[in-house]
């Protein structure tokens, strides 16, 4: 006989992401400016010079295909979604879901929760706390909270994610793209596909909040104001 409660399920999914609109994914490097005479992005600019911006993340990768006098080592550098960015996204996706299928049953949750399954956190002070086996047990065997984690005491969550990183030419020449999904975007040089711009967290309530936050949560208003 099966075990049901010690069966664990893997699931793998690999897929291509189309946007229906440009993307920026904000890198961590700071003191960029932008040059509008010039329309160079510099670091570090002088007497400062020109307009403070966000550059988008990125990272260099090194591939045969590149390969120049000027570039012996086949340097490329190219855009990339980090993990953390997918893993936020569905996880936000999730808590639409729930929180709709809640407000058609007419139940409306807190305002606190709504925050802690958008964000994995209430405040930005987590609690230093040890949890016991049982109650970290029963956090990670929540159906949401164990999934995509977060809570006041940070508890990991069991979905994980790879970056998601442009089908183009040099990552196929590297073997990352996984097969049946090569077909690479219209050729395009990596300078076109990177701009500064400015942009808003998604971790912000105040700034960026679901569309219909106000019908669906609670007491919105009162714990946002």
């Amino acid at each position: 006989m099966f075990d049901q409660e010690n069966i664990q399920m893997k699931v793998k999914v690999s897929g291509i992401l189309t946007l229906k609109s440009p993307l920026h994914i904000s890198s961590p490097e700071r003191d960029f400016r932008y040059m509008p005479d010039t329309g160079r992005i510099v670091r570090g600019a002088k007497g400062g010079a020109g307009f403070p911006c966000t550059v988008t993340r990125a990272e260099t990768i090194r591939t045969p295909l590149a390969v120049t006098e000027t570039n012996p080592l086949g340097r490329v550098r190219l855009p990339v979604m980090p993990a953390q960015g997918i893993k936020g996204a569905i996880r936000r996706s999730a808590e639409e879901i729930i929180r709709h299928n809640l407000a058609n049953r007419g139940l409306m949750p807190k305002a606190a929760t709504y925050q802690a399954m958008r964000t994995g956190a209430v405040s930005g002070r987590p609690d230093s706390t040890i949890p016991s086996t049982d109650e970290a047990k029963a956090r990670m065997e929540h159906h949401f909270a164990g999934l995509f984690g977060g809570g006041s005491q940070i508890v990991p969550g069991r979905f994980y994610a790879k970056p998601a990183r442009v089908v183009a030419d040099a990552y196929i020449d590297l073997g990352t793209v996984p097969d049946g999904l090569c077909d690479p975007v219209p050729a395009t040089t990596a300078y076109q596909l990177f701009d500064a711009v400015p942009v808003v967290r998604k971790d912000d309530l105040m700034q960026n909040p679901s569309r219909d936050a106000f019908e669906t949560i609670e007491d919105y208003n009162e714990y946002m104001l």
